[in-house]
């Protein structure tokens, strides 16, 4: 009976954990790699600020996002500091997330990273 009852505990606790969603951390630098080969950096920081790189254009951007679940809100010096744009994030572990518009009329911005696969740079 106490080994039903250690089960029935263990295997509860089990599920409980196993539906608590993870949480990502999307702070760090980040490549893009797009099929011409060309590339865009991001740095992204725990003071809420983001940089990115764009050696194609030898262009640097900066700005400010904020993140509230799987949503990755961003604003930059190119589309405007008050226009934020929403994207939604897919993580695949901590090394790589897919990124996908939710609302960016920043057309740049959306280009940039709209359906893009994002890898972490360790």
């Amino acid at each position: 009976m106490k080994k039903t009852i250690l089960f029935v505990a263990a295997f509860s606790a089990l599920f409980i954990v196993a539906f608590i969603p993870v949480k990502r951390n999307i702070v760090g630098t980040w490549l893009i790699t797009y099929k011409n080969g060309n590339t865009v950096k991001l740095d992204i920081r725990t003071d809420g600020t983001i940089k990115a790189d764009i050696p194609a254009e030898h262009f640097t951007v900066i700005g400010n996002y904020k993140m509230k679940g799987d949503v990755f809100s961003v604003t930059d010096s190119t589309c405007g500091v008050n226009y934020w744009g929403k994207y939604k994030l897919r993580f695949f572990g901590d090394d790589s997330v897919y990124s996908e518009a939710i609302e960016d009329s920043c057309l740049g911005r959306k280009s940039t990273v709209d359906k893009m696969t994002l890898i972490r740079i360790k």
